[in-house]
């Protein structure tokens, strides 16, 4: 967010990121998306203006990605055209085990592994 927004990023503000994708993320909860940088500004002050596509991936039972559905939170990016696509891909299965064998849906490893995501 703070990259195409604040002024000391400013040599940024021109680069583009052609796909963002986001795993196990939690900015759909409303706390969180209170918390982002610039969630208090106006109108297209709030959302970033640097990424072009935007891919959501979320596994089931990822106990912080409760509201896994980014682009029903997010929908005024594409409404002011400041974003070409949300996509939310299905929700994926990761079987990610630590060593003492207990599952970690939202581990990064799992996500990773998955061919959804690689």
């Amino acid at each position: 967010w703070k990259f195409s927004r604040m002024s000391e990023y400013k040599d940024l503000w021109e680069k583009k990121i052609s796909l963002w994708m986001t795993l196990g993320n939690p900015l759909g909860e409303p706390a969180v998306k209170k918390s982002l940088y610039d969630s208090n500004e106006p109108n297209d002050g709030m959302y970033p203006t640097n990424i072009i596509n935007w891919i959501n991936i979320r596994a089931v039972d990822d106990f912080v990605a409760h509201d896994g559905d980014i682009k029903d939170d997010f929908h005024q990016m594409l409404e002011r055209n400041l974003i070409r696509s949300i996509i939310d891909e299905p929700e994926i299965y990761t079987f990610w085990v630590d060593e003492k064998g207990k599952c970690n849906p939202h581990k990064l490893y799992g996500y990773l592994n998955h061919p959804a995501v690689s």
